[in-house]
């Protein structure tokens, strides 16, 4: 649902500055207002029309041996990657660390991660599955789903919703820098 938003402290003064220097008139503090209001709304209205029109694709995340090493230490370029899934993706856990509530995950990883990670878990969602991860995937939906092993349960139900191609398999062993690769090949 869309929401309109008050003009910030400041856009009053810019409002009437830009009337007068555009159009050599000048505008009382209520005409500024009402201008600076719709102005800021309407932008505000196609990026939220935008947004629903066009979703941000999810990606869900598995943490052993995706975010974490096998040996349980953050893989490399941890904070740069979250960072960018955080900010481009609609990020959701599907891991055996997260059952429905994000607070599990986000616990499990706050001691592992650097201190500059925390604030992008925070916006990671939970999932809820009982005895394959897909079964906490949103078919309806575009996706990533980032795991280091997927068993054939997995990859059955991805097949039975022509999904398949969703997973990406991390390795961490073979190469280190695969979370700043996926984020390279991303940003193209």
């Amino acid at each position: 649902m869309y929401h309109p938003i008050q003009p910030p402290e400041g856009s009053i003064e810019w409002m009437k500055e830009m009337v007068k220097k555009n159009e050599g008139r000048k505008l009382t503090d209520q005409e500024a207002h009402e201008a600076a209001y719709n102005y800021l709304n309407f932008f505000n209205m196609l990026i939220y029309l935008d947004k629903k029109q066009h979703p941000m694709k999810r990606l869900y995340l598995d943490i052993d041996g995706v975010l974490l090493t096998k040996q349980g230490v953050p893989a490399l370029h941890i904070v740069e990657f979250l960072k960018f899934a955080t900010s481009n993706f609609d990020c959701y856990w599907l891991t055996t660390h997260c059952d429905g509530d994000a607070t599990t995950a986000f616990l499990y990883l706050v001691g592992k991660l650097p201190p500059d990670a925390v604030q992008f878990l925070e916006k990671v969602k939970p999932t809820k599955w009982k005895l394959w991860k897909p079964e906490g995937i949103d078919f309806s939906s575009d996706f990533f789903w980032l795991d280091d092993y997927a068993f054939d349960g997995d990859r059955k139900l991805l097949e039975e919703n022509q999904a398949s191609e969703k997973l990406i398999t991390i390795d961490l062993q073979s190469n280190p820098n695969q979370l700043l690769d996926l984020v390279s090949q991303w940003q193209k």
